[in-house]
């Protein structure tokens, strides 16, 4: 349904305005899919990672993005993978991850985070494979990191950090905020 936030899907693409004999200068652009609408946002390369914090800001600066998924290993042992890509003020980062280390995230988090009730996605044993059952279990990945990140302690949170692949965020921020003083 347009106008739904919770429906939205996003995606990274690479784009280059410059043929290969020019000096490159990178440029993407971010698609969000909202039912049959298409929103394109063109970025600078460099101004994803240049751009700053202000320290008002309720958001902690972090944005992830479950992108897609690939089915592996052997036939009879086979397992999913969730490509996340994640966004910051200092990078642009992906990581690929199992559901049974989002699992062990929840688990983390739970643990020291009472108050955080979103519910994980249920373990299924059978038709786990099905594309239709990875693209919804990919979409409520998706909606529990958006919960996660949406609280600021949360978002803080070193373990979150290391499982996003941005383990030297925490620091990264410090040092601008150090700098701005």
């Amino acid at each position: 349904m347009p106008g739904d936030s919770s429906t939205k899907e996003y995606e990274f693409k690479p784009l280059s305005v410059f043929s290969s004999c020019q000096p490159s200068a990178d440029f993407r652009f971010e698609i969000s899919r909202d039912g049959p609408w298409h929103e394109y946002q063109l970025l600078r390369a460099e101004a994803w990672s240049t751009h700053t914090l202000k320290h008002d800001e309720k958001k902690t600066g972090i944005r992830s993005v479950v992108t897609k998924t690939e089915t592996r290993g052997p036939y009879s042992r086979q397992f999913t993978v969730y490509f996340v890509h994640t966004k910051t003020a200092f990078s642009v980062k992906g990581v690929s991850k199992r559901f049974s280390d989002f699992k062990e995230l929840d688990a983390k988090i739970k643990k020291a985070f009472k108050h955080f009730t979103f519910p994980f996605p249920p373990d299924k044993v059978f038709n786990a494979m099905k594309p239709e059952f990875v693209n919804e279990r990919r979409k409520h990945l998706q909606r529990y990191l958006d919960e996660a990140l949406a609280l600021p302690d949360i978002a803080c949170f070193q373990e979150l950090h290391e499982f996003l692949g941005i383990p030297e965020y925490n620091a990264e921020l410090r040092a601008e905020m150090l700098a701005d003083l």
